[in-house]
């Protein structure tokens, strides 16, 4: 075969070579409703959930060991710093490794007393960011929407954090999600000429909004139509994600999904060495989304669902169709009826509150 030929084809070949982080999703409980989380209907059913720290804490070895983890692993939610956290005992487990770790938070616990975090107690805000000093964490990332400058109380919250860790030397991130330009450089101009805070240590992030979950139903949405992966992610990925219920999957905006298989049932070894025989990941491999579109997406129209605008959002409805689809065929030995189909796609549209006004929920017109 020609020179040519092999390396035209070479960039349609799933790999896991690509991946350099692990994120692990310790729970979907939250003690917040941010307008832009994608999680908000996937919390209803999975709210007490955390992690198994055993087969987290093997996760982590085994990542480390095929190489996964070259950028290190983030531990998110949800909300991680909650009194039932395992977060405390995963964090030991990373930093036995000498895995750089990342942790997401909306900071709610900035000027409590009193913090209990799962097996840790603590007097105050300084000495949480003590604390994480300690366990060497490389980076907390706080999450930042316009309530945070809208509302004094989580203002407060989330200045106190900031302060904290200016004055003891944490690295950390403002992750900002669906600010408007005006909006961010108000909050700029409080933070540093109202509250005196000079941002040696932070690291400024934007992050899309995804129209799914909460983000759903804003009346001003504000959607990205920029570049995605074009299914790219699903078979050459960067980041692994593993949910509260050890499912493992490639796309951030899937909660709940585990279609790579669970830590719970194999190992992370087995799973990754499974990789490229997957259902999804050659589903994804050997279609375009345009076809992939015209397979799965159909179905959601017409079941009366409205079909979100962002493209990553658009691939999260694909993938969960066929991973669903592909689980009831598992369990049930044959393919479903039309009536069956319609009903995967209904359970999907509620996970990810895609209801259009125009229709009610069984998909009759209004």
């Amino acid at each position: 075969m020609p020179d040519k030929e092999i390396h035209r084809r070479r960039p349609t070949k799933p790999s896991l070579r690509f991946v350099r982080a692990i994120n692990f999703e310790l729970t979907y409980q939250c003690n917040m409703s941010c307008t832009h989380c994608i999680q908000q209907r996937i919390r209803n059913s999975r709210d007490s959930t955390w992690i198994n720290t055993d087969r987290a804490s093997q996760a982590l070895y085994d990542a480390k060991s095929l190489g996964l983890t070259s950028s290190g692993v983030n531990f998110t939610g949800g909300e991680p710093f909650l009194s039932g956290s395992n977060l405390p005992e995963l964090l030991k487990t990373a930093q036995s490794l000498k895995l750089n770790t990342r942790i997401n938070t909306n900071a709610w616990w900035g000027n409590e007393r009193h913090i209990n975090l799962g097996s840790i107690r603590f007097s105050s805000c300084s000495h949480v960011i003590s604390w994480l000093r300690e366990m060497e964490v490389a980076i907390l990332a706080l999450s930042f929407d316009k309530r945070y400058d809208d509302n004094p109380l989580y203002w407060n919250r989330i200045i106190s954090v900031i302060r904290e860790c200016e004055n003891q030397g944490q690295h950390y991130q403002i992750v900002i999600t669906g600010a408007k330009q005006e909006e961010i450089e108000h909050a700029w101009c409080k933070l540093t000429e109202i509250e005196g805070i000079t941002p040696n240590h932070m690291i400024p992030v934007h992050m899309e909004i995804v129209d799914l979950g909460a983000a759903a139903n804003l009346q001003d949405k504000d959607i990205s139509n920029g570049s995605s992966c074009s299914g790219k992610g699903f078979y050459r990925p960067n980041f692994l994600h593993i949910n509260p219920t050890g499912g493992v999957r490639t796309c951030l905006y899937a909660p709940g999904s585990q279609w790579l298989g669970n830590i719970y049932t194999h190992s992370l070894i087995d799973i990754c060495n499974e990789f490229e025989n997957n259902f999804v990941v050659m589903t994804f491999c050997r279609n375009t989304l345009d076809q992939l579109t015209d397979t799965y997406l159909t179905k959601y129209v017409e079941n009366g669902y409205q079909l979100p605008k962002h493209p990553c959002a658009s691939s999260v409805l694909i993938v969960r169709a066929i991973e669903d689809q592909h689980f009831f065929e598992q369990q049930k030995g044959r393919i479903s009826t039309a009536d069956e189909s319609n009903m995967i796609v209904k359970s999907i549209a509620e996970d990810y509150n895609l209801y259009d006004q125009n229709f009610s929920a069984d998909g009759s017109s209004e």
